[in-house]
């Protein structure tokens, strides 16, 4: 089914979650959600974001929040990228995914390896 046809409109957004941290550390996924759900997004797609099956160090609630989030936006279509860190870059979707590309570029000198994601709509 090709959802696409019926958006007048695609609403976009982009944030840098921070591992679900405020500058406290302290969990702020619902916060995030509060901020972002007035804002419609169809598409919102996030750096810095902790992902439970591709598990870091940190075995922590915010591995989770990732999912959290995608219920808490109603976003229920998900995509996720991976660094050797165990953080990278995820999308959440109110359209189905059609296909997706993960990238990760090198480890250069003191910088380490960064995940990159593209995802077609369906």
């Amino acid at each position: 089914m090709n959802n696409t046809k019926n958006i007048a409109q695609l609403r976009i957004g982009t944030i840098n979650v921070h591992f679900f941290t405020d500058s406290q550390g302290q969990p702020n996924v619902h916060r995030i959600a509060q901020l972002i759900k007035p804002m419609s997004f169809d598409l919102l797609a996030m750096q810095e974001v902790l992902r439970t099956d591709h598990p870091s160090t940190d075995t922590s609630e915010d591995g989770e929040n990732f999912l959290l989030l995608s219920d808490l936006l109603e976003l229920p279509y998900t995509d996720f990228c991976h660094t050797s860190q165990g953080f990278g870059n995820g999308v959440l979707s109110r359209i189905p995914l059609k296909n997706s590309a993960k990238y990760r570029t090198e480890k250069v000198g003191d910088h380490n390896a960064r995940g990159m994601l593209a995802v077609q709509l369906d």
